[in-house]
């Protein structure tokens, strides 16, 4: 028996003329094959390319702190602009596969991204200010915008939707980061979940009327083991994130043709995170301690509602 398949691609290219960084070629390239029927395999290579900002080459800009945004420095530090900051590029490489049969779509797609010369904030004082009256902060170091030689992103990202009945779909999404870092410090680029799954359940009543309840799960957050100065961090810095959940629900009702409405409550159950502070403290010793991974709130429940007219 003869197996009918089916190859398609996708390819296309991009250049950019920056008048600091110069310019940059951004290729693509896209494939898929269907092997058997209802599987495909997908593969995909693409190049990008990002330029600094105005204030990260603009020697004549500085950025002050106080001692919590500088890597290395012992007090207040300035960061400034880099004229000779190179563009950010990134190849991202994805490989899936994914089946299709009799209501169910399944995949698994493994993604890495590798950055070359992202732009951070230096790590080695470039030189330092002159005067201040405060012993503590003056005679400031100064650090300057920097290109990191690489960085890397990679995980994997499943797939699992499913027509449970003619009126009711099932669709789930889950990713698994397995390194988000700096290769040369190797530290995290974000304080990011391990795991993320999203889950939604759509419910379509009558032909005007449709329900859905969804859920996002967060695994674990762990902080990077380095502050801003370089130096280890410990004790209530070095607190994680438990993992927790989000629920919510809402509903959408068509009046016609031109008029909708759509309303729901996120949060349902009112699950709330406080911020305690920055990632890292202040000091050293420590006059501020900071915060680990809880750096950010959940404010609790809310509720949206809209209405959308086309004309």
């Amino acid at each position: 028996m003869a197996l009918k398949v089916r190859p398609a691609s996708c390819s296309e290219v991009r250049f950019d003329k920056h008048s600091v960084t110069g310019g940059n070629w951004s290729p693509a390239l896209n494939l898929s094959h269907e092997f058997a029927p209802g599987w495909t395999v997908k593969a995909g290579i693409a190049r990008a390319y990002k330029a600094p900002n105005l204030y990260q080459t603009n020697p004549n800009y500085l950025l002050y702190s106080r001692g919590i945004g500088c890597w290395g420095a012992a007090g207040a530090c300035y960061l400034q602009g880099n004229k000779d900051l190179k563009a950010e590029t990134s190849i991202t490489k994805e490989l899936g596969i994914e089946n299709a049969a009799d209501g169910l779509v399944a995949g698994l797609t493994w993604f890495h991204n590798r950055y070359r010369n992202k732009v951070e904030a230096g790590t080695v004082a470039a030189g330092q200010a002159v005067g201040g009256s405060n012993p503590g902060y003056a005679n400031a170091d100064v650090f300057t915008w920097d290109n990191v030689p690489r960085a890397v992103i990679e995980g994997l990202e499943g797939t699992f939707n499913l027509a449970l009945t003619p009126s009711l779909y099932w669709s789930n999404n889950l990713t698994w980061m397995l390194q988000s870092k700096n290769k040369s410090t190797g530290e995290s680029l974000s304080v990011i979940p391990e795991f993320t799954l999203n889950s939604r359940l759509e419910w379509q009543t009558t032909d005007a009327l449709s329900l859905h309840t969804h859920v996002t799960w967060y695994g674990k957050q762990t902080p990077n083991r380095y502050d801003y100065q370089g130096k280890r961090m410990s004790g209530e810095e070095q607190s994680q994130l438990s993992p927790y959940a989000l629920v919510g629900v809402g509903a959408r009702y068509v009046l016609n043709e031109q008029l909708s409405f759509t309303g729901g409550i996120d949060n349902l159950l009112n699950k709330r995170l406080y911020r305690r502070g920055n990632a890292v403290g202040v000091g050293d010793p420590r006059t501020i301690y900071g915060a680990g991974a809880a750096t950010y709130n959940e404010p609790g429940r809310s509720f949206y509602a809209s209405a959308t007219y086309a004309f």
